[in-house]
């Protein structure tokens, strides 16, 4: 039997299903004793409120965060649709991909994969396309570099968003590098493909996208730091020079100090890279901003607080 996901779930549906239990509160009965529980259910097409109204104690070992089997209905509260839960029960990792319950990029996975093959196929033989080879000619790497998201919250965060960043990130330093001849082409693409790459050991992905204990104490760019600064010593074929050009530009691509940044940019393909980067993740802000308010007929959306702002949509025809 096919898993149903939560965007096709229809007012008065019964259904037996595999989900995300993201959040989870026992309430007391007002005129009784005992407790229900509120909670919202999730998977990779969205979310939905649910209520146990029997038992609720039953739930109270089940942490948040975990993957529950579920059996129930679907009704409408305050015109939402919201799911009377009858059966709740943890689900055991064998039964479930991780693949159903994240949200993944809309777009295609293996046509980003050739892309980003050749956006790598660009950077002329020599120290700096060896240095990649190291990275991407680990198999294992590669593949957790595809599926891995580029952030838990902010901005591409889901399966395949780091892959989809980098390549927006690469293709805008691109532009840059042609109107701009001054910037180093290859050493900005360079820095464009491994900008993120300390998020392979700052998320996990399981049953959902969480922070390693690794990523909370360093952060990715640290993080990233030290992935590219052991395989250049490994090679052993960076002049001085090069070597810390491309350091820098992973130190400081979040470009001021207030973003996290431990430096500034101090060089041209720095800066490039940090602009690039930042337009990637606003630009996707305002598309998710746009998506989110898709439909509902408005001139703007609500406020939007990772942008700290309203978005004006227009009357889009």
């Amino acid at each position: 039997m096919a898993k149903p996901y939560i965007q096709d779930l229809a007012e008065g549906a019964r259904f037996q299903g595999i989900f995300l239990l993201t959040q989870r509160q026992l309430k007391p009965f007002a005129n009784k004793p005992g407790f229900f529980m509120l909670g919202t259910l999730a998977d990779k097409s969205g979310s939905i409120g649910a209520v146990l109204w029997e038992a609720g104690e039953s739930v109270a070992e089940i942490p948040e965060e975990s993957v529950v089997r579920v059996s129930g209905q679907v009704g409408i509260y305050k015109g939402e649709r919201q799911i009377a839960i009858e059966t709740i029960s943890l689900c055991p990792e064998s039964d479930y991909d991780p693949a159903d319950l994240l949200p993944t990029t809309p777009r295609d996975t293996k046509q980003m994969a050739a892309e980003f093959e050749g956006v790598l196929a660009e950077i002329p033989t020599g120290p700096l396309r060896r240095l990649l080879d190291a990275f991407f000619g680990d198999d294992l790497l590669r593949r957790q570099f595809y599926r891995w998201p580029a952030a838990k919250l902010h901005h591409h965060p889901y399966l395949g968003g780091l892959l989809e960043h980098t390549l927006g990130v690469a293709a805008v330093c691109k532009t840059m590098a042609g109107v701009y001849p001054a910037v180093d082409r290859p050493l900005l693409l360079t820095g464009a493909i491994l900008h993120d790459i300390g998020k392979l050991r700052e998320f996990q992905v399981g049953a959902s996208i969480s922070i390693s204990d690794e990523g909370r104490l360093l952060g990715h760019i640290p993080i990233g730091y030290l992935m590219v600064e052991e395989r250049i010593n490994l090679l052993g074929e960076f002049s001085p020079e090069l070597r810390m050009k491309l350091l820098h530009m992973i130190v400081a691509h979040h470009g001021e100090l207030e973003n996290g940044s431990p430096q500034r940019p101090q060089t041209i393909e720095a800066m490039a890279l940090y602009l690039a980067d930042n337009l990637d993740a606003q630009l996707w802000k305002f598309g998710r901003a746009a998506r989110e308010a898709s439909g509902n007929g408005k001139l703007w959306t609500e406020w939007d607080k990772s942008l700290e702002r309203y978005i004006f949509l227009g009357s889009r025809g």
